[in-house]
């Protein structure tokens, strides 16, 4: 995946980079993108970057905006320094002339400095972010991760004492990179209220792959910040995963007419079948857990309330249509962006299934990502935002699938190795063989 499609990056974006951990490499790699797939950008920088970094072609601020326009990618700066240092522009200068002015479809900017150490604390006169700045990314570089926490590690470790609340460990672990990378004297300083946020976890091998993971799980409860992005910007392929906000709506509002008592509070290894999904499903890093009601709302709500769900109740259950279930489950969700629909009736389904679709769907660019066994699609199904209006407009009496067979090409099909997928229990002899052959 390119980073201008990880970092959702569209003409007319401010884009300003701050942090550590190669913001520099990570914004010229961005601009030869944006230029390979035929727009025009403008490069600069409000501190100060190596001369030897420079692109081709650059120009004086003093010589915009006739300078511009002659190469499809120019970098601006105020002047050049003796110490082979460039001198950035003024913020200001950004906001009141290169923005209103704009010779380029697209506006990079970065806007902090790290002495190429992989890991940063602000000092209090950074970071120099444009306030007309529409997307702000915070790189880190994970060759930091589980290194010591000092001055040949981390640029401006000294200033760990300045932030509240924050707790300074002897290395540098993913908690604490987390920590750092959403504290509002950290990473998400000085960046404008009206900014989309994203992280960029840089230098990512294949050794601290899962400790990025792990950050990025962390990450994504600041509500400030829309995606966490994981690759090596120097790569052939910078990016490896996007990491989103993800939900879980589990489907229990069923009336169980073929059980004929209700199922989802029926014995399951020790449990109940609906406590038994709604344990699998929480112990992932799911952003909020939406579980919807129907005819046994009060003795589901009570079974599972304990767990942290959130129960709500389909006042349309009697229809039996899992369309309008899910409506009720998206209108509940608060802060996802995607969400994995689950079935309640299913507590069969492997812990492995939802972990390995959550991975499959942070790695691949399609919107909708469904388990195949054998050739057989089951469930869950993960659905990106963007498919969420289509679900919305389906008519009563329909199911998700409508929108599948309409729109093939959104689909990623992940081949797992598990009947579990395909059975939800409806009958008698659906919980008897179901309950004998099930493992834990």
């Amino acid at each position: 995946m390119r980073l201008a499609q990880a970092f959702t990056i569209t003409p007319g974006d401010v884009v300003s980079f701050v942090g550590a951990g190669g913001k520099t490499s990570t914004m010229f790699r961005l601009a030869d993108e944006l230029v390979d797939s035929g727009l025009s950008v403008i490069t600069t920088t409000t501190t100060r970057i190596a001369q030897d970094e420079l692109p081709l072609s650059h120009i004086c601020r003093e010589d915009y905006p006739t300078g511009v326009g002659k190469q499809p990618h120019t970098f601006i700066l105020e002047h050049l320094l003796p110490d082979g240092k460039v001198k950035g522009v003024a913020p200001d200068w950004i906001d009141r002339v290169l923005v209103p002015g704009r010779r380029a479809d697209l506006i990079l900017i970065e806007a902090d400095g790290s002495r190429r150490l992989p890991l940063k604390i602000p000092f209090p006169h950074e970071p120099v972010i444009p306030v007309s700045t529409t997307k702000a990314v915070i790189a880190v570089g994970l060759s930091a991760l589980n290194k010591p926490f000092d001055a040949n590690h981390v640029y401006g470790a000294e200033n760990a004492y300045r932030l509240p609340d924050f707790c300074p460990e002897s290395h540098t672990t993913p908690d604490l990179i987390a920590d750092l990378l959403i504290h509002p004297d950290g990473g998400l300083k000085n960046i404008p209220d009206h900014a989309d946020v994203m992280v960029f976890l840089n230098q990512v091998m294949q050794k601290t792959f899962p400790g990025a993971g792990t950050i990025a799980r962390k990450v994504l409860s600041e509500t400030r910040i829309s995606r966490v992005v994981i690759g090596a910007a120097q790569e052939a392929e910078p990016v490896r995963a996007v990491h989103r906000r993800i939900g879980a709506v589990i489907l229990a509002a069923g009336t169980s007419s073929r059980m004929g008592t209700p199922k989802l509070l029926l014995p399951w290894q020790g449990s109940t079948m609906i406590r038994k999904v709604c344990s699998r499903v929480v112990s992932e890093a799911f952003y909020e857990v939406i579980v919807v009601t129907g005819s046994e709302h009060d003795a589901i709500s009570q079974e599972v309330a304990d767990l942290p769900v959130k129960v709500v109740f389909n006042p349309n259950y009697a229809e039996g249509e899992m369309i309008g279930s899910l409506k009720v489950g998206l209108d509940a969700c608060t802060g996802s962006d995607t969400v994995m629909v689950v079935l309640g009736d299913m507590p069969a389904i492997q812990k492995t299934v939802i972990s390995d679709l959550l991975d499959i769907f942070a790695s691949q660019q399609k919107p909708v990502v469904v388990p195949v066994y054998r050739g057989k699609r089951g469930h869950p199904v993960i659905f990106d935002k963007s498919v969420w209006g289509e679900l919305r407009q389906l008519p009563p009496g329909s199911a998700p699938r409508a929108v599948l067979a309409a729109h093939p090409e959104m689909i990623h099909q992940h081949q797992v190795s598990t009947d579990t997928i395909l059975h939800d229990i409806d009958t008698p002899n659906d919980y008897q063989s179901a309950n004998s052959h099930s493992d834990v």
